[in-house]
């Protein structure tokens, strides 16, 4: 089992990390994720400790605990396909990152696409739509 260290400063090592899951017991490895392009941390890593009653013992000691300046949030981490269907942003349809008055067209905009048939025939346009916005999306 691996864990999950949220919530860590930017100027957090992984010498940081060992040092403090040390503490705890054995630890056989720890990362911190870094952007890809800027190179800065992502603010989260990972640590392997020698087995799994040593993992539980440091997220109940270690939760909350100062690494840098900043409490850590330390939870079992999850696969990735557990991760993908426990997403708290939703599916990409229904959902939407605009809100207001205006959430209802920025929905349809992005989960309809482009006002072209498809190759298919098919028009994704005026599928639950109004004569009044089919118009409006035409022109």
């Amino acid at each position: 089992m691996t864990l999950y260290v949220g919530n860590l400063a930017t100027e957090a090592t992984e010498d940081d990390l060992f040092t403090t899951f040390r503490e705890v017991g054995e630890v056989v490895s720890t990362r911190i994720i870094y952007h890809p392009e800027s190179g800065r941390p992502k603010g989260f890593g990972f640590v392997r400790m020698g087995n799994e009653v040593l993992e539980d013992e440091a997220m109940r000691r270690l939760e909350g605990a100062e690494v840098a300046g900043k409490r850590i949030a330390v939870r079992e981490a999850r696969k990735g396909k557990e991760r993908r269907n426990n997403d708290r942003r939703g599916s990409h349809k229904g959902s939407s990152k605009y809100r207001g008055p205006d959430r209802r067209n920025a929905d349809r905009r992005r989960n309809h696409g482009c006002r072209r048939k498809n190759n298919r025939g098919f028009s994704p346009v005026g599928a639950d739509m109004t004569r009044e916005e089919q118009e409006w999306f035409k022109n």
